[in-house]
């Protein structure tokens, strides 16, 4: 019998996740280099402090050229060279930001983040899922209720069986909307599991 999540778009389930793919992100890059002008650098990945990737990275001119290791399914590691066109955005409140030009010449989005992978690509291109999209409406609702009840706990209040008890310093109409928050989204995952059971009835007492 299917928990909490099942009952997801197959398609959704083949995809792979984003979150297997290291990423370059032109965000962290522009706050500890000026991409506007020539320059170099080694980028590192590490997960949990231990070192899982590195690149070799030059830009300027509107240009990245990035330097990487891959290796495949078959394990046999192969090097992989991307050119990646830059472009700058007016920010609202004044300065310019930049972003990544997707290296698919089908597709050149401006994009924040780019995956490292075989090819170093926009996640749409890569085909690839968020986590959260694999989850079920009654999934969702379950996950963003125990987030509110998380956040109580750390604050040092409690919960009981699903029931809040505010944190002691907590303004009360504060407390009292993280419950209506909290109570909203309960509902919704019961109303989601509800219909959950009821269809695999159905389908058991038609067999």
């Amino acid at each position: 019998m299917g928990g909490v999540g099942s009952g997801v778009e197959r398609s959704l389930e083949r995809r792979p996740l984003a979150t297997d793919f290291l990423t370059l992100d032109v965000r962290a890059l522009a706050h500890l280099l000026d991409l506007r002008f020539d320059c170099e650098a080694t980028c590192t990945w590490a997960v949990g402090g231990e070192l899982v990737g590195s690149a070799g990275m030059k830009a300027g001119a509107g240009l990245m050229v990035l330097s990487y290791q891959f290796t495949g399914s078959d394990r046999l590691p192969s090097k992989v060279t991307a050119s990646i066109p830059l472009v700058w955005s007016r920010c609202t409140l004044g300065g310019e930001r930049p972003w990544f030009l997707c290296p698919n010449e089908a597709c050149g989005r401006r994009v924040a983040i780019l995956y490292c992978g075989a090819n170093l690509l926009c996640r749409r291109c890569l085909g690839l899922a968020y986590p959260s999209q694999r989850e079920t409406a009654g999934a969702r609702a379950h996950r963003k209720a125990a987030r509110v009840r998380q956040y109580i706990e750390q604050r040092g209040g409690s919960v009981d069986h699903n029931f809040l008890v505010r944190p002691k310093g907590m303004h009360r109409q504060t407390f009292l909307r993280l419950r209506v928050v909290h109570e909203h989204w309960m509902a919704l995952y019961f109303t989601g599991e509800t219909r959950r059971l009821e269809a695999m009835l159905k389908r058991l007492e038609s067999m």
